[in-house]
């Protein structure tokens, strides 16, 4: 079948198509003629693409394994190599070519991802950022590229609502990601223990460290990036447990716990607490609530008696480096929080505009407003260092858009989630109600990790928690969007 009937067959039309694959080629050629590396980026594009007219429901499993593949291949291949930029990058172009492309299938069959008051949320966000940019005269390519990553999320909330797969098919991705990650996790533990053994295997990069102790990354770029996804995969697991009951998922469950411990971070460890929390108030029924509060002691009282120690240096040492200073302007996750809202303050009702503070693309185009708060000052925030930059979310939000723009963010949030805590409360499939619980309770663990990790600004957490809810919502046909 060619390009164009396969068109035909999905409601594209044809000349329309044709206008647009020869356009999309011309650019493209002229990207790989001058950057020879692209054609990775433009190879997976291409792929997709094709996908898309000749099997548009595999699309969310393409997506999902390379949000598993892209970790690893920037860990084994070291940042010198010429094509290591477009091997980070490729997340966003492949986002950017589905995006159109998903807004014009779901047109075509009359859906509906984002009601009226999450559009308002999104119209109010990207107001006061253009128009605090406007004063500040961003440059419009900062502006940009800025609101892409900021919406990254909901911009794979669309792809994967027009692209959603059944939910027999899910069911199944739901336990390859849990395979996935308990083979991960076994990486992560040999990793622990025979290091050399596994990079003779494998050539990762150095071995984490936090505080002087080893600690798991496993196939991750960093142990903060492996301890969120130990935790969701977690939470995958837990969902499955309570739902079905079965041991397996239950020691699933505590098996990516212990890996998740294992990174010694302390907002995944938080997280996982709060997760069976929000569980134990939200759950539909007594027992699996008594249950779930049953199983967060055991799992406190093992973690004081095998790990008390470590734990407790690992949560003393956050509480020193980021509450016991004498001065908290010093500490750069700290000072990014006081200056958002010292910005929020002297810009009100506005804020500093797209794409000047907490993002990317204030680091990569160093931004003026550091130097007028002396944040390029702070180690960590400096144009020399500034890798601490995107160290929290939140503050990218209050600082860029004041007050009235985090109220919003927050409000879309809430709106998004709104759908799928009532599905999780009422019966149904066994797949439904999992896909449904792994949605709220990630969600929850996800909003501990915000406070101090960009995770709706990165693609691979980013995918996880708006994508499987995309999911779970476009396979209601009863819910509406709020």
């Amino acid at each position: 079948m060619s390009v164009l009937s396969a068109a035909g067959r999905a409601g594209y039309p044809a000349p329309v198509v044709a206008a647009l694959c020869l356009l999309v080629a011309v650019l493209l050629g002229v990207l790989i003629a001058l950057a020879p590396a692209a054609a990775i980026a433009v190879g997976l594009s291409g792929f997709i693409s094709l996908l898309i007219l000749r099997q548009p429901t595999a699309v969310f499993p393409v997506l999902l394994t390379l949000s598993f593949l892209q970790p690893l291949l920037l860990r084994l291949i070291p940042d010198s190599v010429d094509y290591w930029l477009w091997i980070r990058r490729a997340d966003e172009l492949v986002l950017a070519v589905l995006l159109p492309v998903a807004i014009i299938r779901l047109l075509i069959r009359g859906r509906v991802p984002l009601g009226r008051a999450t559009l308002l949320c999104i119209g109010t966000i990207t107001a006061i950022g253009l128009v605090a940019a406007a004063m500040r005269e961003t440059p419009t390519t900062v502006v940009l590229l800025d609101a892409f990553l900021l919406f990254k999320g909901l911009t794979i909330f669309v792809i994967a609502y027009a692209f959603a797969p059944s939910m027999r098919a899910t069911a199944a991705l739901l336990n390859a990601v849990l395979v996935f990650g308990v083979t991960a996790g076994v990486i992560g533990m040999i990793e622990m223990v025979a290091p050399a053994l596994v990079r003779d295997l494998l050539p990762l990069t150095a071995q984490g460290s936090r505080g002087g102790q080893t600690c798991i990354v496993s196939i991750f770029e960093h142990e903060g990036q492996a301890g969120w996804f130990f935790a969701f995969v977690a939470t995958v697991a837990f969902s499955s447990y309570v739902v079905t009951r079965r041991p397996l998922f239950l020691a699933t469950f505590l098996f990516l716990s212990l890996c998740s411990v294992l990174t010694l971070r302390r907002k995944p460890i938080v997280g996982l607490v709060v997760m069976v929390l929000v569980f134990v108030l939200l759950g539909r029924r007594t027992n699996q609530r008594v249950r779930a509060a049953t199983l967060l002691l055991v799992m406190l009282l093992a973690g004081a008696v095998f790990f008390g120690d470590t734990l407790v240096g690992v949560f003393i040492d956050g509480y020193q480096q980021y509450l016991g200073g004498p001065d908290p302007m010093k500490v750069a996750r700290n000072a990014m929080y006081l200056t958002s809202f010292r910005i929020a303050c002297d810009t009100f009702p506005l804020g500093a505009g797209f794409g000047v503070f907490g993002g990317y693309t204030s680091r990569l185009f160093y931004s003026p407003v550091y130097y007028e708060y002396g944040l390029s000052k702070v180690w960590g925030l400096s144009p020399e260092n500034d890798h601490f930059i995107m160290d929290a979310f939140w503050p990218h939000v209050l600082g860029q858009f004041g007050f009235i723009g985090l109220a919003a963010y927050l409000a879309l949030l809430a709106l998004l989630w709104i759908p799928v805590l009532r599905v999780m409360r009422q019966p149904g499939s066994t797949a439904r109600r999992i896909l449904a619980f792994v949605c709220v309770l990630g969600f929850a663990e996800a909003l501990v990790e915000s406070t101090a990790q960009s995770v709706f600004e990165t693609t691979l957490s980013a995918f996880f928690i708006f994508g499987f809810l995309a999911v779970s919502l476009a396979n209601e046909r009863t819910t509406r969007p709020c």
